[in-house]
């Protein structure tokens, strides 16, 4: 992976995927997520040696306290399970960094606040961005 400033993680079940990739400004590496395997493992894969990192973007569906990734989705119930990944993401992170979240509805009532909490304790301050669009599932 080239080195960019910020890296946007993009869930393989968000809809129209290479428009997403098309309006992300130079600076933001994008890497498509894989469905076969869990989400937080292909990101700690890849930021691997990355540090200093402006922000890191996940984009995914979500429902009220969690991010639905087409591999799997992640909330407070399982997010004990991937401690060293989210360790290793918070790893690239620069010390005024964070994650930006795009992912609607997760941090919507107390199981939304819950998760982004543990996700901020875990890997960093956690930014949960309003969607514009209503989050639609992709149609197979």
């Amino acid at each position: 992976m080239m080195y960019s400033r910020e890296i946007a993680f993009i869930d393989a079940g968000i809809d129209d995927i290479e428009a997403l990739i098309a309006g992300l400004r130079p600076d933001v590496a994008p890497v498509l997520l894989s469905p076969y395997k869990p989400a937080l493992v292909q990101m700690a894969d890849a930021l691997r040696g990355v540090v200093e990192l402006r922000a890191i973007h996940i984009v995914a569906h979500g429902r009220p306290g969690e991010v639905a990734f087409a591999s799997g989705a992640l909330s407070v119930e399982n997010l004990g399970a991937y401690s060293s990944e989210l360790v290793a993401i918070g790893a690239a992170l620069s010390e005024r960094s964070g994650f930006n979240l795009w992912s609607c509805q997760t941090a919507k009532g107390e199981s939304g606040r819950a998760c982004v909490a543990a996700l901020s304790r875990a890997a960093g301050p956690c930014w949960v961005q309003s969607c514009r669009n209503p989050c639609t599932p992709r149609r197979t």
